[in-house]
């Protein structure tokens, strides 16, 4: 016996801004999110977010696609100067997951 089930996700969270997608987010992030665009006015991957007004941010990098460099999220610049967000904040975490977040 199989049992079938279906699943509509719209969002992942209302309230997230985010990146990683070139088509409209309103049905996964946050519209608000301001995207990025490269010299001709053509939508570019990825999105600028002011993490201290947006106050967290996600970042959505379905397969086959990879993060390059693979620990990209793991630090930040500050003033021009690369740090591990470990040493800027215990609560500022990059992590990976394969499921949804409520």
């Amino acid at each position: 016996m199989f049992l079938a089930v279906e699943v509509n996700v719209e969002r992942t969270d209302l309230n997230m801004q985010g990146s990683g997608i070139t088509y409209p987010p309103d049905e996964l992030f946050k519209p608000e999110t301001p995207p990025l665009y490269d010299g001709d006015g053509q939508p570019q991957f990825g999105c600028k977010i002011d993490l201290q007004a947006a106050r967290e941010a996600a970042f959505y990098c379905p397969a086959p696609y990879v993060l390059d460099p693979p620990n990209c999220l793991s630090q930040m610049s500050v003033d021009g100067e690369v740090k591990n967000i470990a040493e800027l904040s215990k609560s500022l975490v990059s992590s990976r997951s394969n499921h949804l977040s409520y």
